[in-house]
């Protein structure tokens, strides 16, 4: 029978990470060159020193510098000017670039006709018909030439994430229709949307039919197409928007958005336009979902891959890393897309930077190689933002359909010949790369994060620092630097730091790779005494019978109770009988505090930023994370761990105890289950 145990949770809070990243002193003498890599700020745990250096052994000479560069690009669209503006800014900062689909990050509109007619951007194509190494077969080939046009090779991709349909079986089994497949066409996408669609008693629209998040609209206008809008007779290529099919498509959708039978959501309601990938993780049994291709049999594409900056003094080499770079499981397999661009990678091990591993149904891993096999390319969705502005003048303005499309038609060839009108004009000069630090003979340096949103008592820190720096003759400078990454946050400052202190135990599994075992220097040190740790702290971060990091502080969490009240009600005192509670207990207390006089719940979280969610799903015998695996493994279809969030769910919206959400604003604290 499972129990309920009470004990002080140990926060332990500084741990030393060694063994990844260094500064690499030695880099300071380096003549050779050097080319810098931008990457956005969510992907700053891959490219770690180690990544790095691989690529710099194979290509003596050649020196990488990383930078943290999130494009922020305004699309073209709205405004030619900011759009170009923003490529000045992102293609200046380094010879290798980042780019990602604009059509599906506003955020992201780092590639553009107008980008690479503007001279923004090195077109690949006659390194790529050099390069002998290179197999364009092993791409996707709807991913391969999603960042290819006019003749031109203008980014490698790395990895895709599929848009298809998704629905709720219950809704269509409740409309009495037929389930989408990829026989359907615009019209019955649109008759759908219709049936599907929620009405009150008097006749307002309630639940919409389907739902299209972000900036999809335009892309799913594309893929409803029968036929491309691109004009692909004459390079450079341009739209050709007011046709027959596009105006009938815009009017059909334009009457069901009024209606109110087009949502802003993700798989709310009964369709949803959604990466395929989120089928593997349904929000409930009793809204599962399932996929379709799109009308037509298509799907779309989210592409990422490198480019290379037309400013950059080394095209060789900067082409050289970005093809490198393709063939990168940890690079490919991150999680921005759930396709690696190259199929050899399929199925590799991504290594310790990925995040988590997810578990996808056969059924549905099905269902994405078929929407890969059939997705139309990025390079299809070029104008797509032009498309997008025709559509909103007919739904905020009230413009005609063809004035409108003939308008985004002019203004995308308008636009697309600016930018190409001013590229002889274009000096763009890629950031020289900061130099490394400089330091005395024999000296080195430490990077020091602190996994916090900052870096607090600062003049404490600044002083143990100096205290630290003048007691050691090897150590000049130290370093110090907040940060919060994303998802595990510990992990990926220990792929960039030297020495990391945060406000918890980070000992798993998963992360001892990126650990430094600590015993040979604690054992070596004369001034380190075990016995002076408090009593279990050391053990807390043992693991394998080494020692992986250092105690700094430590925090019990102990539940409290109110012995009164519990008397008062009849209840058992936690722990009153020598042995912990079981967790049938647990909830037969917590439905007795409930049903008494004073009307309070008899449970408040208050402490752990709704942590206790997870230690009661644990409690009743769940996993939804196994971190027992490298990198660890989502399990939230696990009957098992379904069960568990079912039990726990059934006592929050019982009223049995106050939920705070996971992650919440609110803070919480919890009694600990016991799983065994």
């Amino acid at each position: 029978m499972r129990r309920l145990r009470q004990f002080g949770l140990l926060a332990i809070t500084l741990m030393v990470g060694l063994g990844l990243v260094g500064l690499a002193p030695s880099r300071a003498q380096d003549t050779g060159i050097t080319i810098s890599l931008a990457v956005p700020s969510f992907t700053d745990s891959i490219f770690t020193d180690r990544l790095i250096n691989t690529f710099e052994t194979a290509h003596p000479g050649v020196k990488v510098s990383v930078l943290q560069v999130d494009a922020n690009v305004p699309p073209a669209a709205p405004g030619l000017d900011q759009h170009l503006q923003g490529l000045q800014r992102y293609t200046s900062a380094a010879d290798v670039l980042y780019v990602a689909s604009s059509a599906y990050n506003s955020s992201s509109n780092a590639i553009s006709e107008e980008a690479t007619r503007g001279g923004y951007y090195l077109d690949m194509k006659p390194l790529v018909d050099e390069d002998k190494s290179l197999n364009p077969a092993d791409f996707y080939t709807p991913i391969w030439q999603s960042f290819q046009w006019d003749h031109g090779v203008w980014a490698l991709p790395i990895s895709a994430d599929p848009y298809l349909l998704t629905y709720s079986p219950a809704a269509f089994d409740a409309a009495k229709l037929a389930y989408p497949s990829e026989k359907w066409t615009a019209d019955d996408l649109a008759n759908a949307i219709r049936q599907l669609s929620v009405k009150n008693s008097s006749g307002k629209v309630t639940t919409p039919g389907v739902d299209v998040f972000g900036a999809q609209l335009p892309v799913l206008f594309r893929s409803l197409l029968t036929s491309s809008y691109i004009d692909t007779g004459s390079v450079p290529n341009a739209p050709k928007f007011d046709t027959p099919e596009i105006a009938s498509l815009l009017q059909t959708w334009l009457k069901l958005d009024q209606d109110g039978m087009i949502g802003a959501e993700l798989n709310k309601a009964p369709m949803s336009v959604s990466p395929a990938v989120l089928l593997a993780f349904p929000a409930s049994s009793a809204d599962k979902r399932s996929g379709a291709l799109l009308p037509g049999g298509k799907a779309t594409l989210d592409v990422q891959g490198f480019a290379v900056s037309a400013g950059t003094q080394y095209p060789q080499q900067a082409y050289a890393l970005a093809a490198w770079l393709t063939t990168r499981a940890e690079v490919a397999t991150y999680g921005q897309g759930t396709v690696p661009a190259r199929k050899s990678l399929v199925g590799s091990q991504p290594g310790s930077t990925q995040a988590f591993t997810v578990n996808i149904p056969p059924v549905v891993q099905t269902l994405i190689d078929q929407a890969v096999a059939n997705a139309i390319p990025l390079s299809e969705m070029r104008f797509a933002d032009y498309l997008g502005d025709a559509y909103n003048k007919m739904k905020t303005a009230n413009a005609d359909v063809h004035v409108a499309l003939q308008g985004a038609e002019d203004a995308a060839v308008k636009q697309s010949q600016a930018a190409a009108a001013g590229k002889n004009k274009l000096a763009l000069v890629v950031a020289t790369p900061v130099p490394p630090l400089a330091l005395p003979a024999g000296k080195i340096a430490l990077k020091f994060g602190v996994v916090n949103f900052q870096i607090p008592n600062q003049d404490a820190w600044n002083k143990l620092i100096g205290d630290f720096t003048a007691s050691d003759p090897q150590v000049a400078k130290v370093l110090l630097d907040k940060y919060l990454g994303t998802v595990d946050f510990l992990g990926q400052a220990l792929s960039k730091f030297d020495c990391v202190y945060a406000p918890f135990n980070g000992v798993t599994a998963d992360r001892l790779p990126k650990l430094l075992n600590l015993d040979p220097f604690l054992t070596a040190d004369p001034n380190f005494d075990k016995t002076d740790m408090v009593g279990g702290a050391l053990a807390q971060v043992t693991m394998d019978n080494k020692t992986w990091m250092l105690p700094s502080d430590v925090e019990p969490v102990v539940l409290k109770y109110d012995s009164d009240r519990f008397s008062k009600d009849g209840i058992p005192l936690p722990g009153a009988a020598g042995t912990p509670w079981t967790t049938q207990q647990f909830a037969d207390a917590l439905k007795a505090l409930k049903a008494d006089s004073t009307g309070k719940p008899g449970f408040i979280p208050a402490n752990t930023f709704g942590t206790y969610v997870l230690q009661l799903i644990a409690a009743y015998g769940g996993n939804p994370i196994d971190y027992r695996t490298n990198p660890p493994t989502l399990n939230f279809t696990d009957t098992a761990t379904q069960d568990a969030i079912q039990e726990l769910v059934n006592l929050a919206k019982n009223g049995d105890f106050t939920y705070h959400p996971l992650f919440g604003q609110q803070l919480d604290i919890v009694l600990l289950p016991d799983p065994s």
